[in-house]
């Protein structure tokens, strides 16, 4: 699934979402200079020589701690409670306060119930470490809990806990623990409905947490302030912000950070972009899976089971709501939960939709002193909820309800706003106040005092500008930095593309010289001509795979498994690689097998072309031989260099070699599911042994002999015109009998040419424009007897579990878009194969191939 690009909001969003912007603007530019006119800055204390050290640990700890928490949150917690109990056990009571505290808050994120104990014990600690007088570690556990029991328990806020957070950072000093304290006042300012007040704090402490991970968190918690606000301009901006972290920390190489991606499919949904919310939500869903995280599990659940709800999916819908382990979840998105579930079975016409909506307003009701913003969403989602089920009453009640709450938010805030207008007036008095008084002096000193502002004046400007430009400086060489590095990456791929284009290029232009060999004899003009197909052959689909392989890299290509012959692959990396092998003085071998094998054709080629140019490369005297092991049911491909660079040397390859070598291999056999192993022994050299589940291919006689007892024909449902003629051309050019129709209802009209008789093979949409999906159509064809045995490929771009749960259930053959011609044609001769496909491993039925 692709990733979604979103633009920045103010370029292109229409009229009324930029008012909306302009209005959030100007609240911020009222409130920031007032809130700068009544709030003192904040003090920081110069930090000792050994003060700073101990900063500098801790800081660097965090950074450590929470980059490993989101790429790995299972073994980030094996290893922080191991770092505990070590200094535990060692007595180093320092180290294991600070430890339980970010145990503690990140075992919240993966399993609430779970770190309900080791809350409790970090509570009793916050006292031990104040007698103690450790005020680094007094300030981890205060921290950690007090966020903890706001975000995860959605519960109110202790002042004497804030005023004690304020306080231990102006003890310890340096601008992480200021920051640290801000974006805590603004999480809670956040659950609080306090959009402005949130966001002014974020922003304040966005300067004071530097690295990447602290400004991705608090662009988080800027579009969550934004999250729950009705307005369009408010979820375009959210969007923004969780934009930039989903591109530049992706959920696949960051599960931990999935809250991005989940809360951007709810805010894509709300948008009407419902196709980019599903993708994205689908998205969350996997890494989750993958990464096994509970927590993060249940809220992509929520969000994939909210953009089914948009889509007018409701079955789906329900299916995810019901998927849902509210265990694992806080009470906002078991709000959430509440309401969809209650909709979908509203939309469904169930009648449990009531007893849905009851709990939830329990719920809600219990936490009347939470998120206000989150439950005013709630009582508008319910109310809908109620709409549905005829009963205008409740959701009139619920309706006024909302109102009820975003009134009260309003109004607190105009009551916060007008309050910080009178301390400024009541400043600005005071300073007019003593007017008079400086009345003679400023007489006496008018013109040094115009000298003075002259000068300030351009100093003042002067800073400004140079501000302004090393602003602008920062931002181009950050920018430049990330073109650079992207630019780097894709010089290293094109670069190990160019190097494996260039095997099969020089064979065919060894075979293209004049003196390559005599070509009197017909056999030898055969074997010349046949080499040079076969060459050519190479190019044409590695230049086809290129594509295949950067899908492989970002982790979004989706395998398409069939049987085939290695007959053909051992050939190629014969031709390929005996120049090379010849040229650095090694025996090279390559038995010939004809064996038949399932799995994907370019994935199995990239794997065992890497494998041998790998060993080729690093073998450096000895012999390398290729051949195949047959078993009852695996065909194993052993690759044996008898003689190979040690290990340790081959470490330091070229790093494009390896980015595009044995990690690729590596990481495609994991996804088809093929085992990989590698053994060293002194006798025998390394041995590189790929295990591949065995098939049955006919031979080419056969398949001769097929071809002349299967009918040629082939049915085309398609209702793009466009789509259908391509394919009836593509299918024409290969020798095919191929008519094309709009549906299932014209394919068996009298009309057609095919109401008395069955084409060879039907080829189907799954989803045809305004008739929707061809399931219904497809049951009613099996039906007829004469329909029953012809086989039918089912071409979509939908690579949910259910759609291959409705292939099997119909009998059909299952092919995702995009496809190429190429493999159509050979998903056709598949299926016009006697012999029946061995099963899939898990991992094609994981990926959907």
């Amino acid at each position: 699934m692709t990733a979604h690009r979103c633009s920045w909001p103010g370029r292109r969003l229409g009229r009324a979402t930029r008012s909306g912007l302009l209005a959030l603007a100007v609240f911020a530019t009222c409130v920031q200079p007032l809130r700068a006119a009544t709030e003192a800055p904040p003090q920081v204390t110069p930090a000792s020589a050994a003060q700073a050290q101990a900063l500098e640990e801790i800081r660097s700890l965090r950074q450590q701690w929470r980059d490993l928490a989101y790429r790995d949150l299972k073994s980030e917690l094996a290893q922080l409670r191991s770092t505990y109990e070590t200094a535990r056990r060692r007595g180093d009571r320092h180290a294991e306060w600070i430890h339980l505290a970010w145990l503690a808050n990140h075992t919240a994120a993966y399993d609430l119930q779970s770190a309900v104990p080791l809350l409790d014990q970090a509570e009793r600690a916050i006292g031990d470490a104040r007698a103690a007088a450790d005020p680094l570690a007094t300030f981890e556990l205060v921290l950690m809990t007090e966020s903890t029991s706001v975000l995860q328990f959605s519960r109110a806020p202790r002042p004497a806990r804030l005023d004690l957070l304020q306080q231990l950072a102006g003890e310890i000093g340096g601008p992480l623990h200021e920051g640290l304290v801000r974006k805590l006042r603004g999480i809670i300012a956040s659950q609080s409905g306090q959009e402005g007040e949130a966001l002014y704090q974020f922003q304040r402490a966005l300067p004071l947490l530097t690295g990447q991970i602290e400004r991705a968190e608090l662009l988080v918690y800027m579009a969550l302030a934004l999250f729950d606000n009705p307005t369009r301009s408010a979820a375009n901006l959210a969007a923004a912000y969780l934009d930039e972290v989903v591109r530049t920390l992706p959920p696949e190489k960051y599960p931990g950070l999935l809250t991005p991606a989940i809360r951007l499919s709810q805010l894509l949904g709300r948008l009407d972009r419902q196709v980019e919310a599903l993708e994205l939500a689908q998205r969350a869903l996997n890494a989750a899976q993958r990464a096994g995280l509970a927590t993060p599990l249940a809220r992509a659940y929520v969000a994939r089971g909210q953009a089914y709800l948009a889509a007018g999916e409701y079955g789906a819908a329900l299916a995810d709501f019901n998927a849902v382990t509210f265990e694992a979840l806080n009470n906002a998105y078991k709000l959430d939960a509440l309401s969809g579930r209650a909709l979908a079975l509203a939309r469904l016409g169930d009648s449990g939709a009531r007893s849905v909506l009851v709990e939830g307003r329990a719920l809600a009701q219990s936490l009347e002193g939470g998120n206000k913003a989150g439950l005013a969403a709630y009582y508008e989602a319910s109310a809908r909820a109620w709409q549905v089920l005829n009963e205008p009453g409740k959701a009139l009640e619920d309706l006024a309800h909302a109102a009820s709450i975003r009134l009260a938010t309003a109004s607190a805030a105009q009551e916060r706003l007008t309050q910080a207008r009178v301390d400024a007036a009541e400043h600005e008095a005071r300073a007019t106040a003593e007017a008079p008084r400086r009345t003679a002096l400023a007489v006496g000193a008018a013109l040094l005092g115009v000298a003075l502002l002259t000068i300030a004046a351009l100093y003042v400007g002067q800073r400004r500008r140079h501000r302004l430009i090393a602003s602008l400086a920062d931002s181009l060489g950050a920018a430049n930095a990330q073109l650079r590095q992207l630019s780097d990456a894709r010089s290293r791929q094109l670069a190990a593309a160019c190097r494996e284009l260039r095997q099969p290029a020089h064979a065919l232009s060894h075979l293209a010289e004049p003196g390559a060999g005599p070509l009197s004899e017909p056999q030898a003009r055969q074997r010349y001509m046949e080499a040079v197909r076969q060459s050519s052959r190479t190019l044409t689909d590695m230049l086809d795979a290129l594509m295949d392989m950067t899908r492989l890299q970002e982790g979004t290509y989706v395998p398409h498994a069939e049987r085939f012959e290695l007959g053909d692959l051992l050939d190629e990396v014969d031709r390929q690689f005996r120049p090379l092998a010849e040229q650095k003085g090694l025996a090279w071998a390559v038995h010939p097998s004809q064996f038949g094998v399932f799995s994907d054709r370019h994935l199995l080629r990239r794997i065992v072309v890497n494998l041998v140019g790998h060993v080729v490369k690093h073998a450096s005297r000895g012999s390398v031989q290729v051949h195949v092991m047959p078993s009852e049911q695996n065909t194993c491909i052993e690759i044996v260099a008898s003689e190979e660079t040690p290990p340790e040397a081959a470490a330091d390859a070229d790093p494009d070699e390896l980015g595009l070598g044995l990690a690729t291999a590596s990481q495609a056999c994991q996804m088809l599911g093929h085992e990989l192993s590698v053994q060293r022994s002194p006798s025998l050299g390394v041995l590189y042994r790929l295990s591949l589940p065995r098939a049955f291919v006919p031979s080419a006689a056969e398949m001769r002999d097929d071809a002349l007892t299967v009918d040629r024909t082939v049915a085309i449902v398609e209702d793009d015109a466009f789509g259908r003629i391509t394919l009836m051309n593509a299918l024409l050019d290969a020798g095919m009998d191929a008519q094309g129709f709009a549906s299932i209802e014209e394919l068996v009209a009298p009309a057609s040419r095919f109401s008395h008789g069955v084409p060879g093979v039907l080829v189907t949409d799954l989803n045809l424009g305004e008739k929707g999906p061809v399931t219904e159509a497809l049951r009613q064809l099996r039906r007829r007897p004469e329909w029953r045995d012809v086989p039918v490929l089912l071409l979509t771009g939908d690579v949910r579990e259910e759609v291959g749960a409705i292939a099997e259930e119909l009998g059909v053959a299952l092919a995702y878009k995009p496809i190429s011609v190429r493999r159509l044609r050979e998903r056709l001769a598949l299926l016009r194969s006697p012999q029946p496909l061995p099963p899939a491993p898990p991992a094609f039925v994981a990926a959907g191939g």
